[in-house]
Formats: structure tokens, sequence, C-alpha cells
């Protein structure tokens, strides 16, 4: 008579587990699953996500480097940049036979490194030329450029590369052709490594006299 009470209560026990882990072995709906694939020892880590350090975000950040100035040294200093977490994506303004006007294409960086919202930044110039719009490929920033200069900027294009890319090499993925006139001599430059163009150190009157490219570093 014991052995049979033995073997109906371990019958009833077992059912009771059965039914608690659904059909066919299911877990409960809400039950956390501890299976290869997640789980408490094998967590899932979204792409672009680190463990134990929170998401991987990218920033423009204070740090700058500057490149050389080209064309002479005639009419007023200025400047212009692009706002607060914006990377320049492209130039554009007036050219005939100097560069008469220049103006930032800016983006704003996303944490990812991609490339959102655009705007245009105020003009610094003269207004004789014909317009013109030199802009780096969809998700590409500005890295550099490339030109000609004397006495005046007598032409520039742009260098382009992804924010991701260039975090890890320097090779230029596209580069934009020159808007201005054929003078001057012949000059190409890009940023050092993880850094692109954000602003533009300038000096004009009726032409475009100099300028000079100024980078922020892309950090962590």
């Amino acid at each position: 008579m014991k052995k049979t009470t033995s073997l109906l209560t371990l019958s009833v026990a077992c059912a009771a587990f059965l039914s608690a882990c659904g059909p066919e072995g299911e877990l409960p709906q809400g039950a956390a699953s501890e299976s290869a694939e997640g789980g408490a020892d094998n967590p899932v880590v979204p792409e672009g996500a680190q463990l134990g350090t929170g998401q991987f975000e990218l920033s423009v950040t204070n740090s700058t480097s500057t490149l050389s100035a080209h064309g002479g040294w005639g009419g007023s200093w200025g400047s212009i940049g692009c706002m607060s977490g914006y990377v320049a994506v492209g130039i554009t303004g007036r050219s005939g036979w100097h560069v008469d006007q220049l103006s930032l294409i800016c983006a704003y960086m996303n944490t990812d490194g991609s490339l959102g919202y655009q705007y245009t930044t105020s003009s610094f110039g003269g207004s004789g030329g014909s317009a013109f719009w030199s802009q780096c490929p969809s998700g590409q920033a500005v890295v550099g450029f490339h030109g000609g200069a004397g006495q005046y900027v007598d032409r520039v294009g742009v260098h382009c590369a992804s924010i991701n890319s260039w975090r890890t090499s320097t090779a230029v993925q596209y580069s934009t052709v020159a808007a201005g006139g054929s003078g001057g001599g012949s000059f190409s430059e890009i940023t050092p490594l993880s850094y692109v163009v954000t602003s533009l150190n300038l000096r004009g009157g009726l032409f475009l006299d100099q300028f000079q490219g100024v980078a922020s570093l892309i950090a962590q």
C-alpha cells in the first residue's frame, strides 16, 4: 500500500511540472530562456554595442587639426564653420577665373557615423562668377581639398570618405571636380586619420584670396 501511494505522488508531481512548461516542453510566456543564443550566460550583443561599456557612440570632438593655407594674403580675414555635431560634406559658392565665394555644406553626424540633416553655412567672398555646387556622395564627408592657388584661390574641390572608413584608413573614396580657373600652383591634401573637415579659415574681398581647412577629431 505504501508503494502505491509513492508512485501516485510522483506521477502527480511530474504532471504539474510538464503543465508549467507548456506543450512539448515550451516555456510559459514571459519566462527567460538560457539557450545558446542569448540568455544570462551568453547574451546577444546588438551590432555596434560593447558589453560592460554601454552603447558604442561617436561624436565630433573639440580636438582640431589645421591644414595648410592656400592662396595670397590680400583681403580681409574671416571664417565659416559647421554647427556643433555637424561635419562638412561639400562646398558651394561662385567661381570664374578664380574662386569668388565659398560656403560649407554641413551634415549632422549620427552616433554610428552615418550622416543626417544638411544645411549650408553663410558665404564668404565676392559676388562675381557663376554658382557651383561640389558635394560628396551620400554618406561621405570632406577629408581634404585639391585645386590650384597663387595670389588668389584659383580652383578648389574636395576629397571625400565615409566617417567610419576614415577612422581606420586614410584612403580617399571620392574626389569632386575642382571649381574655378586653371591658374595657380596645384595642391592636394588630406586630413589626419579620424579627422573630418568642420570649418574654413579664409581671406578675401572680390575674390577668395586664401583658404585653410580645419578638421575635427571623430572619437568615441
